[in-house]
């Protein structure tokens, strides 16, 4: 699959794949043509990035290898779940008190 492809279906910017696949987070096959094909095994690694990043967490090696040892875990799954879940809930406190500041400020 084409970099424009896979960023679309992942809901991903070209920009971010490029990123990924830089810092070889994202390792594509590189056709004869010199194209990068985001085969199978991207689809993992990006899965991967995308729970690291909905936890919270730095999106760098040691973390994608965490969540990908986490997936073959039984509660793994589970667990990655809450992680989103506490993530989430502290996003939406900060929102909510960031928002609160706001309306004091324009009073």
């Amino acid at each position: 699959m084409k970099i424009h492809e896979f960023a679309e279906k992942h809901g991903l910017a070209k920009r971010q794949v490029d990123y990924y696949t830089a810092k070889k987070l994202l390792n594509p096959e590189v056709m004869e043509n010199g194209y990068r094909d985001y085969n199978a095994r991207c689809e993992e690694e990006v899965k991967s990035i995308i729970l690291a990043k909905a936890m919270g967490y730095k999106v760098d090696r040691e973390n994608i290898d965490a969540v990908q040892a986490l997936l073959k875990l039984d509660y793994g799954r589970r667990f990655i779940q809450s992680q989103i879940e506490f993530h989430y809930d502290n996003v939406l406190k900060e929102y909510n008190r960031a928002k609160k500041v706001i309306e004091e400020w324009e009073v």
